[in-house]
């Protein structure tokens, strides 16, 4: 099985977007220290809107050329010790700003499909130059919020600066919100395809790969728990990010009431599922690829002293894996 660890590297999207040092280098640092100790290398979707942002204005704010300073050196450090940068799209970011004392974080504008065609394609490329400061070569994205649809958005982008792989797509996940628009439930139920003009749709010709996201449905008594342990050990269960979450509307009377989808992730308590839900993947016929997602301003310390469990347990017989190595090895085939 080939198993990726992947990592949305960005700030809180809520009322308070959080510090680039609680949210990304000091996480990011602690996950770097479990991969020396594991030998793992992960994927880090870098949302490269922020580092746009940084750079406009760290002339006008010291604080922000410091937070570009060191967040550039970490993204240099993690491509010299061999994991993998690759783009993350939150175009929000075109109306956010900083105000000298916080982010100013404006979501009426939070998929590229709120903007033009051609706004669309111009931000996808500034985008993709920015983080060419740090890798050579982009192949994958992930789209903000999971926002994939519609892929007329993406596809002449894709086509023209050589992404090949898509992981925003979790089998059977759907959300619509003022923010939020995507429905994954027509998704084939395999780990990975290849499509051309639809993610959803697979087409053993497409130009692309969908490295779907594993997804898998969990109890209300999973949150309750999750929420108890909050409350009695917030030492171990906090985020260690400053900021706070985007909101969706009745989310969490949804996940105390049924049972909800969710990707399979290493953020918080999630950490506890992702050997079930790997051993779940394993022992089925729908794929090779085992993809995680994760967030370093999400992890807790029971997150991270988990995650480093789970990589110990399923690496013996089976290879953790970056998208450029995937890629890498499927060349040579």
């Amino acid at each position: 099985m080939e198993i990726f660890f992947t990592f949305d590297y960005e700030l809180f999207f809520g009322a308070r977007s959080g510090s680039a040092e609680k949210c990304l280098l000091e996480p990011t640092e602690e996950l770097q220290e479990i991969s020396e100790r594991t030998g793992a290398r992960y994927t880090y979707f870098i949302d490269v809107g922020y580092l746009i942002k940084l750079h406009e204005q760290k002339q006008k704010y010291p604080s922000l050329e410091k937070d570009f300073s060191e967040v550039s050196r970490q993204l240099d450090a993690l491509v010299k010790a061999g994991h993998d940068l690759q783009l993350h799209i939150h175009p929000h970011w075109q109306d956010s700003y900083f105000d000298g004392t916080q982010w100013v974080i404006n979501t009426s504008h939070y998929k590229l499909a709120d903007f033009s065609d051609s706004d669309a394609k111009n931000i996808f490329e500034t985008y993709y130059s920015a983080l060419k400061n740090h890798c050579p070569s982009p192949i994958a994205f992930r789209a903000g919020g999971w926002c994939i649809q519609p892929f007329h958005k993406f596809k002449p982008s894709f086509k023209k600066f050589g992404i090949i792989y898509d992981s925003s797509v979790y089998k059977g996940g759907s959300r619509q919100s003022e923010q939020y628009s995507f429905d994954f439930s027509n998704a084939p139920s395999k780990t990975s395809w290849r499509f051309e003009n639809d993610p959803l749709i697979e087409n053993q010709d497409g130009a692309f790969v969908e490295l779907a996201m594993n997804a898998q449905l969990l109890s209300p008594i999973f949150f309750w728990k999750l929420f108890l342990l909050g409350r009695l050990n917030p030492a171990q269960h906090k985020y260690v990010g400053d900021g706070t979450s985007l909101g969706v509307k009745g989310y969490r009377k949804n996940i105390l009431t049924k049972p909800t989808l969710h990707c399979t992730s290493v953020d918080g308590y999630f950490a506890a599922e992702v050997k079930s839900a790997f051993r779940k993947t394993e022992q089925g016929n729908s794929g090779n690829e085992f993809v995680v997602l994760g967030h370093p301003k999400a992890m807790t310390k029971y997150s991270l002293r988990k995650l480093e469990e789970i990589i110990f347990s399923i690496q013996k017989n089976n290879s953790i894996t970056t998208f450029l190595q995937y890629h890498s090895g499927k060349s040579r085939q």
